[in-house]
């Protein structure tokens, strides 16, 4: 139960917007590349929650490091796009991608500074709302058919960004579990909500990233008690699973299941899973971008027609050597304000991002500015 002081008249509009937000996240209406209508939701947040706060940016002592490298970053993605857009004389896209960068940051300050006012209540609601999201998922799921076998979007544009959305849904879950008390029901229900939209986006990425996540999880440090009750729910799980692989033909005859392991299977065999079809070519045959970057657009340059589909190989290519350093010390500071306890979410993130681009996603710099607001920090008004 989310405690009164949350439900305060003091910023409720705030906490209702970004509660609306992580809701509509997964509902696109428009193209891909653009913002949706979570993202006017979030801009809406953000003019809202500067507004009350009279432009004065607040937040916990220990996400400062954070912050100013956000800023020193961003201003850095900001300064090589314009620059590239001036050297080629257009605007394609270098514009619109340096928007994100600037957008995702102002989402980072917000969200530091929401929890600077209400502490772990704030993950208590992040937490419970990305559950219910999960939840809408999963009935809009069954209700478009479901377990056909087919990929699924739902209301996405494409399976791979709803295969991304269930696994930062998961990675929120678990971090959760690290600092609030999450009832085991919860947890178990939550991570199975999300395996099944990843499972049916028939995303590999976001397929092998999830189980990576939940073994990493099961090793890593954390809050003994809840993992003492999960290895026991994973032990019955897989138990289970053998008994009717085994006993039954209820798994084999499952489509989806069918559909999912053959396109683990195929992983290799088309000329978009080679280094080539992801972009990766771009960083040994254009040297000449290693230490500042080429910015985000203009793909023409280099051949064709799309981004690189790896997120440390496009901050590479794009902002080059400098960008990237920028980049890990970001993720440092966020890992080091938590004690490192939850590095695997991170690092499944970038596993899933070794085949994607997924740095512009907002929930992505939710999770690692939760991760930057320290453990038990105390709450600055």
């Amino acid at each position: 139960m989310i405690k009164s002081a949350i439900l305060a008249k003091k910023g409720y509009f705030s906490l209702f917007l970004y509660a609306l937000f992580l809701i509509l996240t997964p509902f696109y209406f428009w193209r891909s590349g653009v913002p949706q209508i979570a993202d006017f939701v979030l801009l809406l947040l953000i003019i809202s929650y500067f507004f009350r706060k009279r432009l004065v940016i607040p937040g916990v002592s220990a996400s400062r490091n954070f912050l100013l490298t956000g800023v020193i970053f961003v201003f850095y993605v900001v300064c090589v796009n314009f620059i590239w857009a001036v050297i080629l004389s257009t605007t394609e896209l270098f514009l619109l991608r340096s928007s994100y960068y600037v957008f995702n940051l102002l989402v980072s300050v917000v969200v530091i500074g929401l929890y600077s006012d209400y502490g772990d209540e704030f993950i208590e609601l992040t937490f419970k709302v990305t559950w219910a999201a999960l939840i809408i998922q999963i009935t809009s799921f069954l209700i478009l058919g479901g377990f056909g076998g087919l990929r699924t979007r739902i209301f996405f544009n494409n399976p791979n960004q709803l295969g991304y959305f269930a696994l930062l849904a998961a990675c929120i879950i678990l971090f959760a579990s690290s600092r609030i008390h999450v009832k085991l029901f919860f947890l178990i229900t939550g991570l199975i909500f999300a395996f099944i939209l990843i499972a049916a986006s028939q995303s590999r990425g976001a397929i092998l990233a999830f189980f990576g996540l939940v073994l990493m999880f099961m090793v890593s440090k954390g809050r003994k008690d809840i993992k003492k009750k999960f290895y026991l729910v994973f032990f019955i799980a897989v138990l289970l699973f053998a008994i009717l692989s085994q006993t039954t033909t209820i798994i084999q005859d499952s489509q989806l299941v069918r559909t999912v392991q053959r396109r683990i299977d195929a992983i290799g065999s088309r000329p978009t899973d080679s280094p080539i079809g992801r972009g990766y070519h771009r960083f040994t045959e254009y040297p000449e971008y290693w230490i500042f970057g080429a910015g985000e657009g203009d793909w023409s340059r280099f051949g064709g027609t799309r981004e690189i589909h790896s997120t440390i190989v496009n901050i590479q290519v794009s902002y080059g050597i400098i960008g990237s350093f920028l980049f890990f010390l970001i993720l440092f500071f966020s890992l080091k304000n938590d004690y490192f306890i939850n590095w695997y979410l991170v690092a499944a993130i970038l596993f899933y991002g070794l085949t994607h681009n997924g740095i512009r996603n907002s929930l992505f710099w939710i999770l690692l500015a939760l991760m930057a607001c320290g453990r038990n920090a105390l709450r600055e008004h």
